[in-house]
């Protein structure tokens, strides 16, 4: 897939966290994280997000608030991402392939194993 065809919300959200993973460059990569890391600032990332939005969206809300619960959407998608990426990365480097969510290869053993 291009990114010609990406849909238009995921294409401003992933800039979005593009932009806020280019802010953070400071702090290191995410690789060499544990996931007990990761998921417990993703559950810290998550409560941000549900206190940003506690007031329900459906009336007009203040412009900081949108701002808001917008940010503290692209930060738990990039710590999902995160984990993601890491999981991604040590799938490949124990079978050696480096496949999507879609399960579309079937030659490494784990595959196989699922028969």
């Amino acid at each position: 897939m291009e990114t010609s065809d990406l849909r238009g919300s995921v294409e401003r959200f992933a800039s979005d966290m593009e932009k806020k993973l280019r802010a953070n460059n400071h702090k290191g990569g995410w690789e060499h994280e544990s996931y007990t890391y990761l998921l417990t600032r993703l559950r810290q990332e998550f409560e941000e997000l549900t206190d940003a939005l506690k007031d329900e969206p459906t009336a007009a809300l203040p412009f900081e608030q949108y701002l808001n619960g917008m940010a503290e959407c692209v930060d738990v998608a990039n710590l999902a991402m995160m984990i993601h990426d890491n999981l991604h990365r040590q799938f490949w480097k124990h079978y050696g392939q480096v496949v999507g969510c879609g399960r579309t290869v079937t030659t490494k053993k784990a595959w196989a194993e699922d028969d």
